[in-house]
C-alpha cells in the first residue's frame, strides 16, 4: 500500500527551477486554500536547463541553496518532496567518473561503459541488476532520504534508450544483452528502491512513481503513470482504459499527467475540467 498522503494532491509542473519557486508555489495554495500534499521536482533540481546535467543527482545550489532546510520548512506546512531520479548518467554528468570508476554502469563487448547518446546527451546506463550498481544507486537515495526527501520518481526507466548490445551483470554474474532485459528494468528499478527505502525507514510506505513495470510489480508499492500522453481530447480518451486494464493486472493505484503533457497548441478549459473529474 502507498503512504496516506499519496492519495492527496500534488503540485507539479515541468518544473520549478528554485527554491524559492518552490516556497511561493507551497504558499500559493496555502493562501487559495487548496490542499497540498507533496511537491514534485523535476530536472532542474540537479540542472539549470534540460540536456547536460542528467546523472548529477545532487541539488544545485546556486538555485536551490538550502535545500534540506527548505524540505523542512514545506514539511512543516504539511507538504512531502518528491524528485526525479533517472538510470542515465551522462558523460558530462559530475558524477560519470565515479560511477565509471565503481563499475556500476552497464558495459559494452569489451567490458567498458556503454556509451550511446540520446536526447538529454552522451550518457551510460545504471545497472540496476548489478549488485554494484545496486550499491551506488541506493547510496545517493540514502543520502536524498536523510536530508527530508520523501518520495522517489523513477524516470524513464523503460528505459527510454536501451542498445540490444548493452549488457547487463546478473547476481549470478551472467550478462545478458538489452533486449532480454528491457522490459524489467523498471519493475527491477522499483524492487530496488523499495526494499532500499524500507530498510531506511522500515515502519513507512514508500512512494515510488514509476513509467513502466512488470507482472508482480505492486508489490513494491509502484504506482505507474500512463506517458507523456497529448495535451488533447485524444489523449484524455483513453486514460480510464488504462487505468481500468492496470487494475486488472494487479496495479492498484495508477496516473495521468492530468490535463495532458505533450503537443497541445493551445490550453482547453474544459478538456482540464473533464481530465481532473
Amino acid at each position: 500500500m502507498p503512504p496516506r498522503w499519496a492519495l492527496g494532491n500534488y503540485a507539479y509542473r515541468f518544473g520549478y527551477r528554485s527554491e524559492i519557486e518552490v516556497r511561493y508555489t507551497v504558499n500559493k495554495f496555502i493562501e487559495l486554500d487548496f490542499p497540498l500534499d507533496a511537491l514534485i521536482l523535476h530536472l532542474y533540481w540537479f540542472g539549470k536547463d534540460i540536456k547536460g546535467h542528467m546523472g548529477n543527482l545532487d541539488w544545485d545550489k546556486e538555485v536551490f541553496p538550502t535545500p534540506i532546510k527548505m524540505m523542512a520548512d514545506i514539511k512543516a506546512q504539511g507538504v512531502n518532496t518528491i524528485l526525479i531520479t533517472e538510470p542515465f548518467v551522462l558523460t558530462s554528468s559530475k558524477k560519470f567518473s565515479d560511477a565509471e570508476k565503481n563499475q556500476v554502469l552497464a558495459k559494452d563487448a569489451d567490458g567498458k561503459p556503454k556509451r550511446f547518446d540520446f536526447y538529454f546527451g552522451n550518457t551510460s546506463l545504471i545497472d540496476v541488476f548489478n549488485n554494484k550498481g545496486q550499491h551506488w544507486f541506493n547510496d545517493i537515495y540514502k543520502t536524498l532520504y536523510l536530508q527530508g526527501v520523501t518520495g522517489w520518481w523513477g524516470d524513464l526507466g523503460m528505459p527510454e534508450v536501451h542498445p540490444s548490445d548493452t549488457l547487463h551483470t546478473l547476481e549470478n554474474g551472467k550478462l545478458v544483452n538489452g533486449d532480454a532485459i528491457h522490459n524489467v528494468y523498471d519493475h527491477q528499478w522499483a524492487k530496488m528502491v523499495y526494499e532500499n527505502q524500507l530498510s531506511l525507514a522500515p515502519k513507512k510506505r514508500p512512494f515510488i512513481l514509476m513509467r513502466s513495470g512488470f507482472a508482480g510489480s505492486q508489490r513494491y508499492g509502484m504506482i505507474p503513470w500512463t506517458g507523456d500522453v497529448n495535451r488533447t481530447w485524444g489523449g484524455l480518451k483513453p486514460q480510464v482504459e488504462l487505468s481500468l486494464q492496470m487494475g486488472v493486472l494487479g496495479m492498484g493505484y495508477t496516473h495521468s499527467d492530468l490535463g495532458g503533457f505533450a503537443g497541445g497548441e493551445e490550453f482547453d478549459k474544459e478538456m482540464y475540467i473533464r481530465w481532473l473529474q
